[in-house]
């Protein structure tokens, strides 16, 4: 009787265990759920940021009749802070904008400057 008791109670005891240490949700989310290409599209132009998950990015401006622009440099992403760093080619310093995440989902992502200005862009 006292071995089945045993049993029942290591049975008890390794539920509770596979419980409590499993995955928690936070595991599961990628800090980086904004790695991707995210398009903003306002009167016929376009901007577009391409996030690696290797915490660089790529940033094209495009706008009608003028040659595209491109930036390229590293992030960091700590919701809701999302910081851009690039480096001036012609004087070699290293400029962070850092800008507040207002709401990501799958498909769209907003995005206020410092002057709180909003922008909202879509997963390609």
């Amino acid at each position: 009787m006292k071995i089945l008791k045993l049993l029942a109670m290591l049975c008890v005891i390794a539920t509770v265990s596979v419980s409590v240490t499993s995955c928690n949700k936070d595991d599961d989310d990628d800090d980086n759920g904004i790695v991707g290409t995210w398009r903003d599209t306002y009167d016929g132009e376009w901007d577009e940021i391409t996030f690696k998950s290797n915490g660089t990015f790529t940033w094209t401006w495009h706008e009608e009749g003028y040659a595209d622009e491109t930036e390229q440099g590293t992030y960091t992403y700590n919701h809701p802070t999302l910081k851009l760093s690039v480096r001036d080619e012609e004087d070699g310093k290293v400029y962070t904008e850092t800008y507040t995440v207002k709401s990501i989902s799958s498909s769209e992502l907003v995005l206020e400057d410092e002057e709180e200005d909003t922008y909202t862009y879509k997963k390609r």
